[in-house]
C-alpha cells in the first residue's frame, strides 16, 4: 500500500478530484434517469413476500386478475361465444349513418313497447325537455330517471334529501368534535350554535365553493349533515342561525321518543326500522342521526337509562367527497376556537398526500441537525474546509448508494423507511472522520518532521481496520434485514448496508486526501483557533471519570448486570415487543387529526358497521400453484398466474372427493352457512342441481341429453366438462354490498377447458388487527384443509386462501426480525473475535452489546413501540450501532501492551464522546418533527447512541479492568498469532514505535524524535500486529 499513500500525501487534489467525478456523475445519472422518490403511499412495500402464504395471496390475486374480460379465464364459457360474435361483427363494414335524431333514438330506447332487448344498457344522448320531437311517454320516463335516487326509500327520505341534496355518508368529507368538559352536553343550545358557526368557518374557505356538491340547476353548494342542521330541518327552518329553545325542547323530544320506539314498539326486533316508523317521524333522518352524528356509547346510555340525552361526541359531514384534490382546501383550513367544543379529528382523503408533503418539508429539521453536526465538527477540525469535506463525504456516500440501488440492484421501489439512512450514514460518516483526524494528530505528534506519507500510513493504517471493522458489522446488520420476507425492510438493508460501505470507502480516500490538503496548503485552507472540544472534554471530563470509575468500579458491573437481566425480561417476556394492533401504518403523531379519526370513527354506528362487518371468507382454490414469481424487491410486480398442469377434475374420483370436501366443510364449526341458498358456493351442488332437470324441454322438446337427470353421478369425464360449461353459462353470481363471490368454475378462453375451481364459504369469523384471533383462524382452518387434502385423488392439490395480508406480515415481522437479529449478532460477533483475537474480550463485548440492546428496546417497548416495519428496521440496525464504541474500546484494549484502563479512554474517549455528540444532534432536532417516522428514529438515534456510550465506558471498561486484575484471557490460536505477529525487519523501509509513543498506548505526553526513514508497505503488517 505505500503507492496508495504516497497518492494521497502527494497527490490529493487528484483524489479529491477523481471522487468528485466519479460521484457526481453517478449522482447526476441517478436524478435525471430517475424520478424523485414519491413517498405518496407510504405503506407500498409494507407486504411479505417469499412466504406461503404471500405465495397464496399472490396466486390468488393474479387469478382473479386473469379472470377478468381482458385475461385468460373465464367463468361462463357463453361469455366466449358472444366474444366471437362480436368480432365477427366488427370486421363487417359500417353502414351509413341514420338520418333521423339522437331525440328519436332515445324514445325508441326508452318506449316499454319496444321488444328490442339489445336497446337496454346502451348509452345514448339526453333529450331535451323542450324538444317536441320527443314523446310525451318519453318525457315521463327520462323525469323520472332524473330523479331516480335511492331506490327503496320512502318519501321521508326524499324530504331529507330535498333539504340536504342526500344523505350523510362516510365518502364525504367529516370532522369530529368533542365536548371539551364532561358535566357538558352536546345537545345544549350553546354547543348547537358553535357547531353551526364551525360549519359556516368550514365553509367560508376560498376553495370550498370549488369542490362542494350543488342541487341541480344551481350553483349553491348543498347544507351539511350536523345536528344543527338537522334540527333546523325537523323545525322547517332553511338556516340553523336562528334556533331557539323552543326548537331545541322540540329536537330533544323527537330524539328521545324515537330512540325509545324500538323498545316500545309492538313489532318483531328483526323489524328496526318498522318499530320506528310507528311512533317515530322522519324514522329515516334519525337513523341518520344516530349513524353518523352520535357517538355509540351515547346511543346506550340513552337507551339503559332513557333520561335526558347526553351526547359526548358528534360529526360535521361536508358536502365535498372525500378527495386527493382537497390539499389546497386543508392549506387554507383554518379551525376557530370554540368554547364549549374542541374539534379532534377529521378525514379529507388526504392523509397520504398531507404525509408525503410534510415529509419533504421536515427535511429542513435534517438540514438543521446537519448544521449542528457541522458546527461540532467545526469546532473539533477548526477548519471550514474539512467542515465542508466531511459533510459533503456523507452525502456523496449517499449519492452512490442510491445509484447503486436503482443501476445495480436494480430495485425500482424507494419505500420511505429509507430515510433512516440519512441519519445513520451522518452519524457513522461523521464518527470514522473523527477517528481518523484524532489519530493523524497523534501520528503527526510522534513523528514530527516525516515526509507527510508517514503520517498518512500511521494514522490510515492504524484506524482503517478499526473503522472497517466498524462499517463492516453495522453494514451487516443492515444486509441481515434482507433475510426478512417484507418487501421494504428488504429494500432498506440494501440501500442503508451499500451506504454504509461507500461511506467506509470515501473515509479512506476523501478524507485522509482532505488532511493532506490542509496541511500541504496551510495558507491557502485558512485554520481558526477556536476551543478544541477534546481538550475541553480531556481536561474536564477524564478526571471526573476516573475518580467516578476508581470508585465504582465492581458496583457499576453489578448493576448493569442486572440492567441487562431486567432489560431482557421486559423485552423477552413481560410486556414484551408486541406485534402491530392497527392494519394502518401511523404515519403522524397520536394526537394528529389524522391519526385520531382512526381511533374515533369505530365510536359511532357508520365506523363500527364499516369496520367490523368484514367476515372472513374460506376460500379453496384448486388447478393453481400457490407461487409468487414476481419480483420480490418491487412492490408492483405480481408476477403471473401459474396453472398445474397436471390439473384433472373431470375424473370420476376427484367428483367424488369434490362432493364430499364440500359437504364436510358445511358441517364443520367454522363455517357460517346463512348465505348458502344465495351463493352457489361449491360448484358440484349447482351441477348436481342443473343435471335434475328433465331431459326433454317440457316448453320447447329440446333434448337436453346428457345434462338431464339420466346420467348419474359420478359422471363420465366428457359428460362432466360438458354439462359444467353448460351449467356455467346458466349460473349468475349475484353482487351484494358485502362483495363478490368468487367461487365456481375457471374456463381457459381459447379452448373452454376447466382449468381451474374455486370454493368458497363465509366462516364465523370477522377480519381483526388481533394477532391472536387471526393465528386461531388461519391454523384451525388450514389444519382441517391439510388432513382433507391428504385424502383427495394423487396429483390432485390445493390451497386455502383468505384476508391474510396483515396476518403474513405480523407472522413475518415476529419471525424474519429475530433471524435477523441472530444473523447479526453471529456475524458481529465473529468479527469482533478476528479482531481482538481474544474470546475473554470478545465475549464481554458481546455481554455489553447485549446490554445495549435489551435496555434500548425495553426503554422503546415503556415508550409504546409495537414490532412494525419501522421498528424492525431499528432493531435489526441496533445491533450493528451498539457495537461501535464497544468495537473501538475492545480493539484498543486488544492492541495495547499496557493493558491500561486509563491509556485505552484517554486514546478512544474523546473521539467517542465528540461522534456521541454529533450523532444525538440531529436525532434532537428531528423530535420536533410532525411526522411519526422522523420522531420515531430520532428517538431511536437518541436512546441506541445514550445507552452504547454509558454501556460501553461505564460496563465494558470495568470489565476489561476486572480481566487485567485476574490475568484472565482465552487467546485464540496462539500459535497462529505468534507467527503472524512476528515483524518483517527491513532496515529501508521498517518503523520502530516505541512503546510510549505507540498510537494506541496513548501517551499524549510523551516526545518522539523523528529518526525514522520513510514507511514503506511492511507498515500494513507492523499495524496489524498490534490491532
Amino acid at each position: 500500500m505505500h503507492w496508495y499513500y504516497q497518492l494521497l500525501a502527494n497527490y490529493p487534489s487528484v483524489v479529491i478530484c477523481s471522487v468528485l467525478v466519479i460521484a457526481g456523475t453517478g449522482i447526476v445519472i441517478s436524478f435525471t434517469a430517475n424520478e424523485v422518490p414519491d413517498f405518496s403511499d407510504p405503506q407500498l412495500g409494507f407486504e411479505s413476500r417469499g412466504t406461503e402464504i404471500a405465495g397464496r395471496l399472490k396466486a390468488w390475486d393474479n387469478l382473479i386478475e386473469e379472470t377478468r374480460p381482458s385475461g385468460c379465464l373465464t367463468t361462463n364459457p357463453g361469455d366466449i361465444d358472444v366474444e366471437n360474435m362480436v368480432k365477427k361483427r366488427r370486421r363487417k363494414p359500417k353502414k351509413k349513418p341514420n338520418s333521423k335524431s339522437s331525440n328519436h333514438v332515445v324514445s325508441r330506447a326508452l318506449r316499454t313497447t319496444d321488444d328490442r332487448n339489445s336497446t337496454w344498457g346502451r348509452m345514448v344522448a339526453a333529450p331535451d325537455n323542450n324538444s317536441e320531437s320527443v314523446g310525451e311517454i318519453s318525457k315521463e320516463i327520462w323525469r323520472d330517471l332524473l330523479h331516480f335516487r335511492n331506490f327503496g326509500f320512502n318519501t321521508e327520505n326524499r324530504e331529507e334529501e330535498e333539504y340536504f341534496c342526500d344523505v350523510p355518508r362516510l365518502d364525504y368529507s367529516h370532522v369530529i368534535l368533542e365536548k371539551k368538559t364532561s358535566m357538558e352536553t352536546i345537545l345544549s343550545l350553546g354547543s348547537l350554535k358553535e357547531i353551526c358557526f364551525l360549519d359556516n368557518s368550514l365553509r367560508s374557505q376560498s376553495v370550498f365553493h370549488d369542490h362542494c356538491i350543488t342541487p341541480h340547476q344551481t350553483d349553491t353548494c348543498c347544507k351539511s349533515w350536523h345536528l344543527a342542521n338537522y334540527l333546523a330541518f325537523f323545525v322547517g327552518k332553511e338556516s340553523c342561525d336562528n334556533l331557539t329553545e323552543n326548537d331545541l325542547e322540540l329536537f330533544q323530544d323527537i330524539l328521545s321518543r324515537c330512540f325509545k320506539a324500538p323498545d316500545t314498539a309492538d313489532c318483531s326486533a328483526d323489524d328496526d326500522i318498522g318499530c320506528m316508523r310507528s311512533l317515530c317521524p322522519s324514522a329515516i333522518a334519525i337513523e341518520h342521526i344516530k349513524d353518523f352524528l352520535i357517538d355509540a356509547q351515547s346511543l346506550r346510555n340513552v337507551k339503559e337509562h332513557l333520561g335526558h340525552i347526553v351526547i359526548h361526541y358528534t360529526g360535521i359531514y361536508l358536502p365535498m367527497g372525500k378527495s386527493s384534490s382537497l390539499t389546497t382546501y386543508y392549506d387554507h383550513l383554518t379551525i376557530p376556537k370554540l368554547n364549549t367544543l374542541e374539534v379532534v379529528a377529521y378525514d379529507f382523503g388526504i392523509k397520504f398526500e398531507v404525509f408525503n408533503a410534510q415529509l419533504k418539508q421536515d427535511l429542513n429539521l435534517l438540514l438543521i441537525g446537519g448544521a449542528l453536526v457541522g458546527l461540532c465538527i467545526f469546532l473539533f477540525f477548526q477548519s471550514i474546509f474539512a467542515t465542508v469535506s466531511v459533510l459533503l463525504s456523507v452525502v456523496i456516500s449517499l449519492g452512490m448508494a442510491y445509484f447503486f440501488y436503482f443501476f445495480v440492484f436494480k430495485i425500482r421501489s424507494f419505500p420511505f423507511v429509507n430515510v433512516l439512512a440519512l441519519v445513520i450514514a451522518l452519524g457513522i460518516g461523521v464518527d470514522d472522520a473523527f477517528v481518523y483526524f484524532h489519530h493523524w494528530q497523534r501520528a503527526k505528534l510522534q513523528l514530527d518532521g516525516s515526509p507527510l506519507a508517514a503520517v498518512v500510513a500511521k494514522a490510515l493504517g492504524t484506524t482503517a481496520v478499526s473503522m472497517f471493522v466498524t462499517s463492516l458489522t453495522t453494514s451487516a446488520a443492515c444486509f441481515a434485514s434482507y433475510l426478512s420476507d417484507v418487501t421494504a425492510l428488504k429494500a432498506f438493508g440494501v440501500f442503508t448496508g451499500t451506504a454504509i460501505l461507500f461511506n467506509y470507502f470515501i473515509v479512506v480516500t476523501w478524507l485522509p486526501a482532505t488532511i493532506a490538503v490542509i496541511e500541504k496548503f496551510p495558507r491557502v485552507i485558512s485554520k481558526f483557533k477556536v476551543p478544541n472540544i477534546f481538550t475541553l472534554f480531556q481536561k474536564l471530563q477524564v478526571p471526573v471519570f476516573f475518580m467516578y470509575f476508581n470508585l465504582f468500579s465492581y458496583c457499576l458491573i453489578i448493576f448493569f448486570l442486572g440492567l441487562s437481566v431486567l432489560s431482557a425480561y421486559f423485552v423477552f417476556y413481560d410486556p414484551k415487543l408486541t406485534l402491530p394492533t392497527e392494519k394502518d401504518f401511523k404515519l403522524f403523531e397520536n394526537y394528529h387529526p389524522f391519526e385520531r379519526y382512526t381511533d374515533l370513527k369505530t365510536k359511532f354506528l357508520a365506523g363500527v358497521s364499516k369496520e367490523e362487518t368484514i367476515v372472513l371468507p374460506l376460500r379453496f382454490v384448486f388447478g393453481v400453484s400457490p407461487i409468487d414469481n414476481g419480483n420480490f424487491l418491487d412492490p408492483l410486480s405480481s408476477g403471473n398466474l401459474v396453472l398445474k398442469e397436471e390439473f384433472n377434475a373431470s375424473s370420476e374420483a376427484v367428483q367424488i372427493w369434490v362432493l364430499d370436501f364440500c359437504r364436510k366443510l358445511r358441517r364443520q364449526n367454522f363455517t357460517d352457512l346463512t348465505n348458502t341458498q344465495i351463493y352457489k358456493n361449491c360448484f358440484m351442488d349447482s351441477l348436481l342441481a342443473f343435471m335434475e332437470r328433465p331431459c326433454l324441454d317440457p316448453v320447447t322438446g329440446t333434448d337436453r341429453s346428457p345434462c338431464c337427470q339420466n346420467s348419474t353421478f359420478p359422471y363420465l369425464p366428457q359428460v362432466f366438462d360438458f354439462c359444467l360449461a353448460e351449467s356455467a353459462k346458466v349460473t349468475i353470481l349475484p353482487m351484494f354490498n358485502t362483495g363478490f363471490i368468487h367461487a365456481g368454475p375457471r374456463f381457459r378462453r381459447k379452448d373452454k377447458k376447466l382449468v381451474a375451481f374455486i370454493i368458497e364459504y363465509d366462516s364465523i369469523y370477522n377480519f381483526t388487527s388481533s394477532f391472536v384471533e387471526m393465528d386461531t383462524f388461519y391454523n384451525q382452518v388450514e389444519n382441517w384443509f391439510t388432513n382433507e387434502i391428504q385424502t383427495a385423488p394423487s396429483s390432485f392439490n390445493g390451497f386455502f386462501v383468505s384476508y391474510l395480508e396483515f396476518y403474513d406480515l405480523q407472522l413475518s415481522l415476529s419471525h424474519g426480525t429475530m433471524i435477523s437479529v441472530v444473523t447479526t449478532l453471529v456475524i458481529c460477533f465473529c468479527i469482533l473475535l478476528l479482531c481482538t483475537r481474544n474470546i475473554s474480550v470478545s465475549f464481554c463485548a458481546a455481554l455489553v452489546t447485549f446490554t445495549i440492546v435489551t435496555t434500548t428496546f425495553a426503554t422503546l417497548i415503556k415508550m409504546g413501540w409495537e414490532l412494525n416495519v419501522l421498528e424492525s428496521a431499528s432493531i435489526s440496525l441496533a445491533v450493528g450501532l451498539s457495537m461501535d464504541y464497544t468495537l473501538h474500546y475492545s480493539v484498543a484494549w486488544s492492541a495495547s501492551d499496557e493493558k491500561s484502563v486509563k491509556s485505552v479512554f484517554k486514546a478512544v474517549g474523546p473521539p467517542i464522546f465528540v461522534a456521541a455528540l454529533t450523532t444525538v444532534s440531529p436525532s434532537l432536532v428531528m423530535m420536533y418533527s410532525s411526522v411519526l417516522v422522523y420522531r420515531k428514529i430520532g428517538i431511536f438515534i437518541l436512546i441506541i447512541t445514550t445507552s452504547s456510550l454509558i454501556c460501553s465506558c461505564s460496563f465494558l471498561l470495568p470489565l476489561l479492568r476486572l480481566l487485567s486484575q485476574i490475568n484472565f484471557s482465552w487467546s485464540c490460536w496462539s500459535s497462529f498469532v505468534k507467527c503472524f505477529s512476528a515483524r518483517k525487519v527491513n532496515s529501508q523501509f521498517y518503523l520502530s514505535v516505541p512503546t510510549e509513543c505507540h498510537v494506541l498506548s496513548l501517551n499524549s505526553s510523551s516526545t518522539c524524535i523523528n529518526t525514522y526513514p520513510v514507511i514503506a508497505s511492511n507498515i500494513e503488517m507492523e499495524t496489524l500486529s498490534h490491532i
